[in-house]
């Protein structure tokens, strides 16, 4: 079962999530998160605030922007860690988009911050679709 105030730091971070339509915004979660936080998706490995602003900002390099929508959430039976259910939507120069959906876990610290971030995504799923061939011999029986 969560807390009042885990729900409150799980607000704040998906409302900051769902904002994101600049580098910047990586920044406003310095507020919410440990010294010593981790991050890890498909793509990046980050330790503390500032590896975790520049993973965040990483996403903004090769786009015009990006949309996030948290689409749920559950609370782990620990009442520490929140799951959050989300779709990102690319947006690229010349105007083609890209989307894709994965799991946050989000794991709360003694400390009352955010002290863990794990990105699920897999990332076939959504190329396998587009070029068949570039994964397919992989899954020949």
């Amino acid at each position: 079962m969560s807390s009042p105030q885990n729900d409150n730091l799980i607000d704040q971070y998906v409302q900051i999530m769902q904002m994101m339509t600049s580098a910047q915004v990586a920044h406003r979660l310095g507020s919410l998160v440990q010294p010593d936080v981790s991050f890890h998706d498909p793509r990046f490995s980050a330790q503390g605030p500032d590896e975790l602003a520049a993973a965040m900002a990483s996403l903004f390099d090769r786009t015009e922007g990006i949309t996030i929508r948290i689409t749920d959430r559950a609370w782990g039976q620990d009442g520490h860690t929140v799951y959050l259910r989300w779709d990102r939507l690319l947006k690229f120069s010349g105007g083609s988009t890209h989307g894709y959906s994965g799991i946050s876990e989000v794991m709360i610290g003694t400390s009352g911050k955010i002290a863990s971030i794990l990105d699920h995504w897999d990332g076939a799923d959504h190329v396998l679709p587009k070029r068949p061939r570039l994964l397919g011999r992989f899954f020949q029986r």
